[in-house]
């Protein structure tokens, strides 16, 4: 598993959840779907990519209180952290 610093600019797909983890450990969970946008060379027209959806941790009282009460689902975003990328192997291999 590794960790990397990544910008993300989408819409919210699920209002955060807040999560008290112990008396000291707070976590507010959502999620967002990112499209990109593809320009045809030819003709100039912009097109949307496929989407890609994340799920999202936000850590801390405050900060996971601010998101709950701020953000529902749709809303216009800009996310700045970490992704932590995990290889899965399914059933199939």
């Amino acid at each position: 598993m590794s960790m990397r610093d990544i910008t993300l600019v989408g819409n919210l797909t699920r209002e955060f959840e807040y999560k008290a983890l112990s008396d000291t450990s707070v976590v507010a969970n959502g999620s967002m779907a990112v499209n990109s946008r593809q320009r045809d060379p030819k003709t100039g027209e912009w097109s949307d990519g496929d989407p890609h959806f994340f799920n999202l941790a936000v850590w801390g009282e405050v900060q996971a209180d601010n998101v709950c009460e701020s953000f529902d689902t749709g809303c216009r975003v800009i996310v700045h952290g970490q992704v932590q990328m995990k290889t899965v192997t399914d059933e199939d291999g």
